[in-house]
């Protein structure tokens, strides 16, 4: 078992037995996770694909973008110069920097927001804002957050509607403050969903709510 995996376990271990995960141990996660993401995982993805890109000539970007509950998505672009666009250094063994927090969050935002969500209450009224989050958050505020809060939906051990507000980290704005509560937003569209379906069967809502492409 490697580093992440015994991270992982041992933070599923307290989950499992309901023992309370203070805010100060949430962040040390945070901030051990993303130590061993840089000193270990990074230079060991470098080594495997530097023989490949070797073969290229042309200087180009490439673009992982990951989410543990979706299908990984690489791209290609010779026309950007990423280092005019985030604070990221080169990444291989013996350097490893990662971009700055506030583009971070932009970019995993951007990702959260790759697809649309359109919500449909039984009505027949659509909700469909410019971006998922907007769209996510306007129909839990339409439910009432009380409500949803009382559900008990967590996330990294943090209710999806909160009052408690998650320590910031280096990685990204973790909530959204709505209407006196912490929304959680650090979730993939697949996960929008699921929340979203799982408070309409609880309330029996009878929406109906899809990806958009």
């Amino acid at each position: 078992m490697n580093k992440l995996e015994e991270l992982y376990s041992a933070l599923n271990s307290l989950k499992k037995f309901n023992l309370p995960i203070e805010d100060k141990l949430l962040k040390a996660v945070d901030e051990l996770e993303e130590e061993i993401i840089k000193t270990e995982v990074l230079p060991s993805i470098t080594k495997d694909i530097e023989p490949r890109l070797r073969q290229i000539k042309r200087k180009l970007v490439l673009v992982v973008d990951y989410d543990p509950d979706d299908v990984l998505s690489v791209k290609l672009s010779r026309k950007v110069n990423i280092s005019k666009l985030i604070e990221g250094k080169n990444i291989n063994e013996n350097s490893i920097e990662v971009s700055s927090q506030k583009e971070i969050h932009r970019n995993l935002s951007d990702r959260s927001e790759s697809k649309g969500l359109v919500v449909t209450y039984q009505d027949g009224t659509k909700v469909c804002e410019r971006t998922a989050i907007d769209t996510f958050i306007k129909v839990l505020r339409h439910i009432g957050l009380s409500q949803i809060k009382n559900i008990g939906i967590m996330h990294s051990g943090y209710n999806l509607v909160d009052t408690r507000k998650h320590p910031e980290t280096t990685k990204a704005k973790w909530q959204h403050k709505v209407d006196g509560y912490y929304v959680f937003c650090v979730l993939s569209n697949r996960q929008k969903v699921a929340d979203l379906r799982k408070i309409s069967d609880y309330f029996n809502l009878g929406m109906d709510v899809r990806f958009v492409e």
